[in-house]
């Protein structure tokens, strides 16, 4: 099971919100926490594509359910603000 890491906040909350699944954060560094996802057990048969969200994301192209997108960057906030 691969980890696929990012330290953008945002980007992590899109990944989260299109179903990929969050497995932890560093946080050795607060100032750069990095947050870390696999891809949804449901289908191994077509793995989550992370560098293809990332590209939409960087391009403008990334759609995603605005609500999820919401509740997933709330969520991330709170372990970036968790002890």
């Amino acid at each position: 099971m691969n980890k696929y890491p990012t330290r953008d906040i945002y980007l992590a909350a899109a990944f989260s919100a299109l179903g990929a699944e969050y497995t932890g954060a560093d946080k050795t560094n607060t100032r750069q926490m990095i947050f870390y996802f696999t891809s949804p057990a449901v289908d191994d048969s077509q793995p989550f594509d992370f560098e293809k969200v990332e590209r939409n994301w960087v391009n403008g192209t990334l759609l995603v359910n605005a609500k999820m997108f919401a509740q997933s960057l709330r969520d991330l906030k709170s372990v970036v603000h968790s002890g």
